[in-house]
């Protein structure tokens, strides 16, 4: 198989040096961030709702702001790293997410908050649509597959991180000054992403060559800053690459038609039943008669889970096709979903390391095989479109997010059991595997 993308011509193919670990721990850092600014509005819920008066319904507003600003995000917004780069796109984004959650802490009432909200989903979505194919791209071949999983599991490890520290500080310190510090936080790490990370060599090589001309010097500026030989000349990959539109009819064009509408459908399946899991696992379990400690308990287990299987199939990708492991993960995953619905009424009397070890399966192959689904949009798309190509997987994906927990309230007001529901919204997964099965990479197994 051929491959579009020229990054690794510019890295040695397995060789991190000092500068690039720098990097990506900067990377790393970002996601962990975002991970936390995502659901710190969840950590703080109780505590808005008690000092304002708040009904269900208002908060639920204030939900849906930040998640449909990181889809408007993703979708319209991530194409910018496309166009104007990577580090600058990274950089605002940052800023943009921390500035609004930073201005939490002044908020006087529901509207500003949602206003607020809204603002740092736009920048985290434009984040996670830039973020991913900045790693990426300076990481060595070999290397990719393993080093945006990492990325990926960073926001799982930011939430869990950051509901600890909130558990403790918001007690102290009130909730508005969680969002402040998270919001300050945000945005020092936005101003280190300018001062310390340089622009995309791809990107450069791409499009930044028609405009400046003078992309050679440029990449080997930065070659010399990472550690690297330089290069006499553009690799031909490089060099051949086309002039494209950072539009999603770039993504659409016969060539890549297929792979792209399977890919989004892949992301819709998946997000809407991770979401359902991480959303109504807690109440599942307490309903079965566990408690609300041990509810909770179930999402931190599921959590871990997705951590470690989000790392082993990366590793594992670097001698099986991505896209078989993912599906082979997502097959085993609704397997287990379909036998935990069977004894989910059961589990009072299942001994806790039987329980939690169940659940953790399931996290580790369905959660951590959908955070290498991100690895595959990227091996879709040449450097001129790719974050174009996972801004709108990740923006048309979110929008099972939406729908699953949504539907799942409509489905268990309705009577529905748990059992059931597991069952139902195991089919989803079933739908995503068949797609990503489905999809042809040109990347070629690195």
């Amino acid at each position: 198989m051929t491959s579009d993308d020229a990054s690794g011509e510019f890295l040695p193919p397995a060789r991190f040096s000092a500068v690039q670990l720098l990097i990506l721990l900067l990377c790393f850092c970002a996601a962990m961030i975002d991970g936390f600014d995502i659901l710190v509005i969840a950590y703080t819920a109780p505590a808005i709702i008690h000092e304002w008066g708040l009904p269900p319904g208002q908060m639920g507003v204030i939900f849906s702001a930040g998640l449909l600003g990181m889809t408007l995000g993703s979708m319209f917004l991530g194409a910018a790293a496309d166009v104007f780069g990577r580090r600058i796109v990274c950089s605002a984004s940052l800023l943009l997410a921390g500035l609004g959650t930073a201005g939490v802490h002044g908020a006087g009432g529901v509207e500003q908050l949602v206003a607020l909200r809204f603002v740092s989903g736009l920048g985290l979505g434009t984040l996670l649509s830039a973020l991913p194919t900045l790693t990426r791209e300076f990481s060595p071949a070999r290397q990719r597959n393993l080093t945006v999983a990492l990325l990926m599991a960073g926001t799982s490890v930011g939430g869990v991180v950051g509901g600890m520290l909130t558990a403790s500080l918001a007690a102290q310190f009130g909730w508005r000054a969680i969002f402040l510090w998270a919001g300050v936080l945000t945005m020092v790490i936005g101003a280190l992403f300018q001062l310390v990370v340089p622009e995309s060599m791809p990107f450069i090589a791409g499009r930044g060559r028609s405009r400046s001309g003078d992309a050679l010097p440029r990449i080997n500026r930065i070659l010399r800053y990472l550690g690297h030989p330089q290069l006499s000349s553009l690799p031909a990959a490089a060099a051949a690459q086309a002039q494209e539109s950072a539009s999603v009819m770039s993504l659409l064009t016969p060539a890549r038609r297929l792979n792209t509408l399977l890919a989004w459908a892949a992301f819709f399946f998946s997000y809407a039943t991770i979401y359902f899991l991480s959303s109504w696992l807690p109440k599942m379990l307490v309903d079965a008669g566990l408690s609300q400690q041990q509810g909770i308990q179930g999402t931190v287990v599921l959590t871990a889970g997705a951590i470690a299987g989000t790392v082993l199939v990366a590793g594992l990708s670097r001698r099986w096709r991505l896209n078989l492991l993912i599906t082979l993960a997502f097959g085993l995953g609704t397997a287990l979903m379909g036998a935990f619905s069977l004894f989910i009424h059961e589990v009072r009397g299942m001994p806790p390391g039987v329980l939690w070890s169940l659940i953790f399966l399931i996290g580790l192959l369905l959660s951590g095989a959908f955070a290498n689904l991100y690895s595959v949009s990227l091996a879709l798309y040449p450097a001129q479109v790719r974050s174009t190509g996972l801004g709108w997987c990740i923006g048309l994906g979110r929008g099972g997010a939406v729908a699953s927990p949504v539907i799942a309230g409509m489905l268990i007001g309705a009577g529905m059991s748990a059992s059931t529901m597991l069952q139902v919204f195991a089919l989803p997964m079933v739908v995503a595997a068949a797609c990503v099965a489905s999809i042809r990479l040109r990347e070629p197994r690195t």
